[in-house]
């Protein structure tokens, strides 16, 4: 219900404090060891000189973070979240509703590694393609949305690589999140948020419940219940203008410093649709009747001629804000589940139970066919667009005397008219469905020779499902514009005066992933003594399996496929283009990995305030090999206000699943490398540049970097 339409602010924060929680007994003022990230040794003197930034569950609530995106949005060691819910650029290849990515240092997705209470979380059900060193690669990362915040007693961040302690992926360093355990009492929080200015209205719920029981059993319960709604583009009039040249409180930009086309921010590309003519022309759409080369166009709507692909109107321009949401609709949903319970041997039984899901609803605009701008009037792009002289509406087209287009020296080609820039009117939108679950069973103890032990199973299995609505399929496309007949599709009235439902499908995407893990790890604090303190010691084992599928609408994974009929593009079809416009072929694919790991760690007190950390892990993988790292870290606290850090470790980064197990992949892209395309022969005139298609396949080999990291 959209109440708030007239406030310009509303936050309602209710603390229920209905809290029932025990006053702490005589037993709270001992000082309970704990793990902190960069050491798995308990209570790890070391961790002091590691560069760790830690944000406690106070500076959550301080900050009013709903969710894990907007968590990251406030740490400063984090670089771009290129996985958000509004992200579009990558279309429907795009890993897109409610999903955050982890980057810290900004070194890229899939180079930082996720904990929840010490242990690996499931890498997010999708992947999208990042531009990385000039080319594509397919990167997977964990849903920082799929984390309960409101549960959270601490966020450590290890700004520093650490595969020798955790295992792969940990090139920029680890983020461990600290869930609150043996949790007592009820707290009961709500929030809500209205807007003046859009018609929208988010609410938050979070219940944080915890009980003792008899026979030392605590249960411990999180939940999170989040529901917000979209904020359309056509709801601000800066917004639906979408013209960067209106400077704020310049009102119109003529005549001051802004009136300049390039801070022009709309697209030329639009439903008003520019045509490629004979020679250097083009033939523009425009909203007119009059005052053109050609009219009878079917529409309120006439053709003339130009040198320029540029409209000389701002009104030919496509306003994307017209139909786009500037957020998505969403309702999500995170439980959490502690249950610890002392054994009579005194083992300590753990068991943790983690579910979310959520619902996204994003609208954005008509989309255009790939290659768009670059199409040749004998249609050398991507998906060439190509207006056949059969179509009954190009045969109406005529020129003052009656001529007709069809006739004149404007189609050259024999083919027809070949699109250079269209959009089509009907808006794109998509539905995402994800869910998570993750299972936990633990135990841990101490010898009787004082080595502590921890073990634990996890089993986790995420799933995505992406419903995408307003697409249009090429096949079909192209049999509605080779019709001679009145029912035929227009491309030349303007966008809503002919029925584009004859070509438009909705099409899906499914991804699910899976981790199977068990480790059992053994540390103790004091192995021997030197003069400077005490040895302390950590010895592992982990294995994980995990697993991933990927499966492709029909139209994009070569299934139903489209083959370019005619032109210099002729025979063009799958895996180099999908039936879909402006998609990119995708095949289906899936993979699994199992891997085994031995670890080691020490901490060497080597004087009164200087401490050493010295760790080796070794890997065995599958698919790509075995890998050993080590890392040495030093700690010297000089005076209480200065401390000197110094690190240097071996970190590797395993190749993605997707990359082993995808095979043929082809990519359009805006970039070319045109010195490379010189060098190679490939051009022989450096300026005769045109859009080119590349497949490309990675090295798939493992990546191992030395890291130097001096800090005071």
């Amino acid at each position: 219900m959209k109440n708030y339409r007239y406030l310009l602010s509303l936050i309602l924060l209710i603390p229920f404090a209905v809290s029932a929680q025990d006053n702490e007994d005589a037993n709270a003022s001992e000082v309970e060891e704990v793990v902190v990230v960069g050491s798995q040794i308990k209570g790890a003197k070391i961790t002091g000189a590691l560069p760790v930034s830690v944000i406690t569950s106070d500076d959550i609530d301080a900050l009013g973070i709903d969710s894990g995106d907007e968590l990251l949005d406030n740490i400063a060691e984090f670089g771009q979240n290129t996985f958000n819910q509004n992200e579009f650029s990558g279309g429907y290849n795009a890993s897109r509703g409610d999903v955050g990515a982890f980057n810290l240092r900004d070194i890229g997705t899939g180079n930082t590694l996720t904990l929840l209470n010490g242990r690996r979380l499931i890498q997010s059900p999708g992947y999208q393609t990042e531009p990385i060193l000039g080319g594509s690669m397919p990167v997977m990362t964990t849903n920082s949305n799929a984390i309960p915040v409101y549960g959270a007693e601490r966020v450590e961040i290890l700004r520093d690589g650490a595969s020798a302690i955790y295992g792969a992926d940990a090139l920029a360093g680890v983020v461990n999140t600290v869930l609150k355990s043996d949790f007592v009492g009820l707290n009961v929080r709500f929030k809500a948020i209205g807007y003046g200015d859009w018609d929208a209205q988010d609410n938050k719920v979070s219940v944080q419940w915890g009980q003792d029981f008899a026979d030392n059993l605590n249960i411990s319960v999180y939940f999170d219940h989040y529901q917000r709604e979209e904020i359309r583009g056509n709801e601000d009039p800066k917004w639906l203008a979408q013209d960067a040249r209106v400077a704020p409180g310049l009102g119109a930009y003529d005549g001051t410093a802004w009136d300049d086309t390039s801070w022009r921010n709309n697209n030329a590309a639009s439903k008003y649709g520019i045509w490629r003519g004979g020679g250097s022309r083009y033939l523009h759409t425009r909203p007119d009747t009059g005052n053109c080369d050609w009219t009878n166009t079917g529409g309120p709507t006439c053709l003339y001629e130009s040198t320029s692909t540029n409209p000389n109107s701002d009104s030919l321009r496509a306003y994307y804000n017209e139909t786009r949401w500037m957020r998505p609709d969403l309702e999500r949903n995170n439980l959490f589940v502690f249950i610890n319970k002392e054994l009579d041997s005194g083992i300590e039984a753990y068991s943790e139970i983690g579910l979310y899901n959520s619902v996204a609803h994003q609208q954005l605009y008509g989309g255009t066919t790939l290659g768009a701008g670059g199409c040749g009037r004998t249609g050398t792009c991507t998906q060439p667009y190509l207006v056949p002289l059969s179509n009954y509406w190009l045969n109406q087209i005529v020129d003052a005397d009656g001529n007709k287009l069809v006739d004149s020296s404007q189609i050259r080609n024999g083919l027809g008219l070949y699109k250079s820039r269209h959009r089509f009117d009907t808006p794109r939108g998509y539905f995402s469905h994800r869910t998570t679950i993750r299972l936990l069973q633990g135990f841990r103890g101490m010898t009787d020779s004082g080595w502590d032990w921890d073990t634990a199973l996890i089993v986790s299995n995420a799933k995505s499902k992406q419903d995408n609505y307003g697409r249009q399929s090429m096949t079909l496309l192209e049999q509605a514009l080779a019709l001679s007949t009145p029912d035929a599709y227009n491309p030349f009235c303007g966008g809503n005066c002919s029925d584009e439902s004859p070509f438009t499908i909705n099409i899906v995407r499914g991804n699910t992933t899976q981790l199977y893990m068990w480790d059992f790890k053994m540390s103790n604090g004091n192995i021997y003594e030197l003069p400077a303190g005490p040895v302390g010691m950590l010895i592992g084992t982990e294995f994980r399996k995990e697993r991933y599928t990927d499966d492709r609408d029909p139209r994009i994974n070569g299934t139903i496929r489209y083959t370019v009929p005619v032109g210099p593009r002729a025979g063009l079809t799958f895996p180099l283009i999908s039936d879909i416009v402006n998609s990119s072929a995708t095949p289906d694919s899936q993979g699994s990995r199992t891997t085994a790991s031995l670890f080691t760690e020490f901490q060497i007190p080597l004087t009164e305030n200087i401490d050493m950390q010295y760790a080796v892990r070794a890997e065995d993988s599958n698919d790509y090999g075995s890998t050993v790292v080590r890392k040495l870290a030093l700690g010297w606290q000089i005076v209480d206000q200065v401390k000197f850090r110094y690190s240097t470790n071996e970190t590797f980064r395993a190749p993605a699943m997707i990359l082993v197990n995808e095979g043929f992949l082809g990519r359009s892209t805006s970039t070319n490398d045109a010195l490379l395309q010189y060098a190679s022969g490939e051009i022989k005139i450096i300026t005769l540049c045109k859009e080119l298609q590349k497949v490309t396949k990675a090295l798939l080999q493992k990546k191992v970097k030395t890291n130097l990291l001096v800090l005071f």
